[in-house]
């Protein structure tokens, strides 16, 4: 059996950080809002079609290389997503992203953090500063193994700037649980550990 947890903590960027992550959302934007303009004209909607279409963009927009494309990736998904539900009556139709809302994108793979508890993304030289506020998942001294899937950086209305960490909890003997592809961040057991308080990516816990 598996269990979805998100965990959120606030990050300090310095000015070099936030000015890559200004991009990064501005481009994210573009990319959704782009799509999400072709959905209203075509009412159709293929992910895989649509994520064809990224290498195009990036080729007609220079400023489109800087990112990391796994990102553009994910916002497809997302939008997807986002379509399928309103399609279902279960959300209302898409909207389309603006600057002074809140801000987003995923990071899948090639992140990690070093032992003074910095997050490292791709294409970012310099660590990121994280308030480790608490352990992620530890409770009533019980362990089990976890599965970062991906993080999520994301800047507020108020300019505050957090990174979620979506987990998946596993439970039951680890040996049960065959290894999954290589496409996420895939971390061993206690390998975040930095810095103080120390991280610990065990046991099953509220939020």
């Amino acid at each position: 059996m598996q269990i979805n947890k998100a965990y959120k903590f606030q990050i300090y960027p310095n000015q070099e950080q936030e000015q890559f992550f200004a991009h990064h959302f501005g481009c994210v934007r573009f990319v959704c809002n782009r799509m999400l303009a072709l959905f209203q004209e075509t009412r159709q909607f293929n992910k895989h079609e649509y994520k064809t279409m990224l290498p195009d963009l990036k080729r007609q927009f220079e400023w489109l290389k800087y990112p990391n494309s796994q990102s553009f990736q994910s916002a497809v998904d997302n939008l997807a997503s986002a379509i399928s539900r309103w399609g279902k009556g279960q959300g209302g139709f898409p909207v389309f992203k603006k600057k002074h809302l809140k801000n987003s994108f995923e990071v899948s793979q090639n992140w990690w953090v070093n032992d003074a508890g910095k997050l490292h993304t791709p294409k970012l030289a310099r660590g990121i500063k994280v308030v480790w506020h608490r352990p992620l998942g530890q409770h009533n001294k019980q362990r089990y193994p976890y599965r970062v899937n991906y993080i999520v950086i994301s800047r507020s209305p108020s300019g505050k700037y957090w990174a979620l960490f979506s987990c998946v909890r596993l439970f039951g003997r680890c040996t049960a649980t065959p290894p999954t592809k290589a496409s996420r961040t895939e971390l061993p057991f206690n390998s975040l550990n930095a810095g103080s308080p120390p991280l610990s990516f065990v046991g099953p816990a509220g939020h």
